[in-house]
């Protein structure tokens, strides 16, 4: 059953010296199959005249997240693994070798808190330390 919630995400990148962070809220929709949880939203953070729908599936030690729109990606992060991700943007392909440092999510009545730490390698240039939390909350 989808339910509609109130989803909070915050991206930065070069954590560690706070270079860049992306805040968005937005409405989408969270559901469980499969002992997975999804939750589902429309990102227009990067560019408000198009849209980038996402889905985000989480499990105990992976996070991906499918990316189509805008920007094309289907990134994962899974707990002290490597994955190679090509990323599509308006502005050309990129080429992005993510390594998830830690995964803490927690799941109650109501509330989805997750926080996934990694190293991030764009086009080759050099990891850079990132950061992403999702706070998803029934809608009030």
């Amino acid at each position: 059953m989808n339910k509609d919630v109130l989803i909070k995400v915050k991206g930065m990148q070069g954590a560690l010296s706070g270079d860049e962070t992306i805040e968005m809220v937005t409405i989408g929709q969270y559901f469980e199959k499969n002992g997975k949880t999804y939750v589902k939203y429309d990102d227009t953070s990067l560019d408000e005249q198009q849209v980038t729908a996402t889905t985000l599936k989480i499990e105990p030690h992976q996070v991906t997240i499918l990316r189509h729109g805008a920007t094309n990606t289907q990134m994962i992060f899974e707990q002290d693994k490597e994955h190679y991700t090509p990323y599509e943007t308006p502005f050309g392909l990129f080429e992005l070798i993510v390594r998830t440092t830690s995964i803490d999510l927690d799941v109650e009545e109501g509330l989805i808190s997750l926080i996934v730490d990694y190293t991030m390698d764009i086009n080759h240039t050099g990891a850079v330390a990132s950061q992403f939390v999702v706070e998803v909350t029934n809608q009030s």
